[in-house]
């Protein structure tokens, strides 16, 4: 991933970024019970991964532009699953949590920040 801000000697504006939420959730599931439930594997947990971010530039001036992203990941795992497995799923969502997120990112500053691009 590169680099998205870069000073350019302008000391008229301040570009302040906020993580309005940065979460990841594990949310048990329902399990099938009685025999059924001996025979069959239910997924476990719910994986819920959130991230908010805002962007705001504000010109001495008093004018700003602001821009957010945001991106939701979510995966369920089966029970029985090893801590390895879980920790591969965990960093393979966080990871398509990040792409997902840079690219909404980038489209908004490009949509609504374009006055601010070199």
């Amino acid at each position: 991933m590169r680099d998205r801000l870069r000073t350019t000697g302008n000391s008229g504006a301040v570009a302040t970024i906020t993580i309005k939420d940065a979460s990841a959730v594990e949310k048990g599931l329902e399990k099938e019970t009685g025999l059924k439930g001996m025979i069959t594997k239910d997924q476990s947990e719910l994986y819920v991964f959130h991230l908010l971010v805002e962007l705001k530039i504000t010109e001495i001036s008093g004018s700003s532009a602001f821009v957010t992203a945001e991106a939701t990941r979510t995966k369920s795992v089966p029970e029985g699953i090893t801590l390895n497995q879980r920790e591969k799923t965990y960093f393979t969502q966080v990871e398509a949590l990040m792409q997902a997120f840079d690219k909404e990112m980038e489209k908004n500053i490009r949509t609504f920040m374009a006055d601010y691009l070199r």
